[in-house]
């Protein structure tokens, strides 16, 4: 009986999405025998920033999501995944009496985290063109971030001159879900050709309040002979 991998679906519901089995998986009886996956892993930079709406103090960042998602050949549901994520900057607008304040994060804000993604590999179903103009055969892989850090704080240092001011460290409770959204709240869907790497970027992505962020992701495709631990 041909095992079928399959991630549950929380939140968001993405079309296309689906679960998916290996349609070349060697199998034995009921136990499916793989000494060879399809490794893809994606790397998403995410830049935030702020080009209109209402003048006020508002502090962004940026933040690097690292995937790799390992599969039957014959594409499906990932057999195995690791995925983490690691803010890279914070940085704020300040306006009026706040101009001279001090902001930075504390060194624990930028402790890597883990983060997990439904994913799903459809094999020989796109080309690519690599950048000497060689149509490269390529699958399609479709991912999106399973949860957000709903009010996960960032523990950040304020301090802004004055008489009677003193040093305090203040939660941001709301720049880690401004840099996941993009990768919750839309399933991606990429071309991977095997052995090549390449890059794709979108900008302008929007948020709310003004914010918009730019993300480039990196994805590369090799086969491998077992999961690295």
């Amino acid at each position: 009986m041909k095992k079928i991998f399959c991630l549950l679906l929380t939140g968001l519901v993405l079309t296309g999405i689906g679960c998916a089995g290996g349609e070349n998986e060697p199998q034995i009886g009921d136990a499916p025998v793989i000494n060879e996956y399809k490794k893809v892993s994606i790397t998403a930079d995410v830049i935030l920033k702020r080009e209109n709406g209402t003048e006020a103090t508002t502090c962004l960042g940026s933040g690097a999501f690292s995937l790799d998602f390992y599969f039957a050949v014959g594409g499906g549901n990932p057999l195995v995944q690791r995925g983490s994520f690691q803010l890279t900057d914070y940085f704020c607008m300040l306006i009026g009496d706040m101009q001279d304040c001090e902001v930075y994060p504390l060194d624990t804000a930028y402790e890597p985290t883990e983060v997990s993604a439904e994913a799903d590999l459809r094999v020989h179903q796109s080309t690519i063109t690599s950048d000497t103009g060689e149509k490269l055969d390529a699958d399609r892989i479709q991912f999106r971030l399973e949860t957000l850090p709903a009010g996960v704080p960032l523990d950040i240092y304020w301090y802004c001159p004055g008489e009677h001011s003193v040093p305090k460290v203040m939660p941001d409770v709301a720049l880690l879900t401004q840099l996941f959204l993009p990768l919750y709240q839309e399933g991606w869907d990429f071309s991977v050709a095997e052995d090549y790497t390449h890059t794709s970027t979108r900008t302008n992505y929007p948020l709310n309040m003004g914010v918009t962020a730019d993300i480039t992701f990196t994805l590369s495709s090799t086969r491998v002979s077992s999961i690295e631990e």
